[in-house]
């Protein structure tokens, strides 16, 4: 199945390529693939691009590093362009982002749990070296309800540290060099069945003369001759 992989994060509507998840893995596994920081013009291989990140400590730096270094990809499908209006493909996957893990141990504790679940098709440990990207097979094929979809999926992994704001459809991930990505080829795809309850509640658009009305009390359309 074919994913979009952008050269940068922010280059969401040129230089689009349509490409395999098998070789996805193969760019996070092998680190090989040369990228170029706009700034310096300094090309390097992914995995002296991920050094860097893993060496950068402070957030607001790392995020700045991660958008002049990293590719990233679209899991959740292709699109010409890259926001929800221009999905062409709906993949059939999405990511689930776990960051801010703050010792080895509940490392490796949700990495265990993780792999314990049958829908989790891949892992990959995120830029920051502190976190984990978690790939998910589902047989939702309807892309509208993708948030509804995400959403349920926080509930079966269960892990408080999963981000809720990675729900919209459009959402980009950076891939970074990971020898140690696991993928089990056979996951099983998680069954999607459209949750109501799950939906964010729309506002009500209220237009000024609605609320103008509500401040200013009617008046007689016409005027007494009594009151002249």
């Amino acid at each position: 199945m074919n994913i979009t992989l952008l050269d940068k994060i922010y280059k969401v509507s040129y230089d689009l390529v349509s490409i395999d998840m098998n070789k996805v893995v193969d760019i996070i596994r092998t680190g090989e693939t040369i990228v170029t920081d706009p700034d310096t013009r300094r090309s390097m291989n992914l995995r002296d691009a991920t050094e860097i990140t893993h060496r950068t400590c402070e957030c607001p730096e790392r995020q700045e590093i991660k958008k002049r270094l990293l590719p990233a990809v679209t899991f959740n499908g292709e699109f010409s362009k890259v926001d929800k209006l221009h999905c062409t493909s709906y993949s059939g996957l999405t990511a689930l982002d776990i960051d801010h893990i703050s010792t080895q141990e509940e490392y490796d504790e949700i990495y265990k749990k993780l792999i314990s679940i049958p829908y989790t098709a891949m892992i990959y440990q995120t830029p920051s070296g502190r976190g984990l990207k978690v790939i998910v097979k589902h047989d939702n094929t309807d892309s509208s309800k993708h948030e509804n979809l995400y959403k349920q999926l926080m509930k079966v992994y269960g892990i408080p540290l999963i981000d809720s704001s990675c729900c919209d459809l459009a959402r980009r991930n950076y891939i970074c060099y990971d020898p140690n990505v696991w993928v089990r080829g056979d996951a099983h795809q998680f069954h999607f069945t459209y949750d109501p309850t799950l939906d964010t509640p729309k506002v009500q658009q209220v237009s000024f003369m609605q609320q103008l009305n509500k401040i200013v009390p009617k008046t007689a359309d016409t005027i007494s001759d009594k009151s002249v």
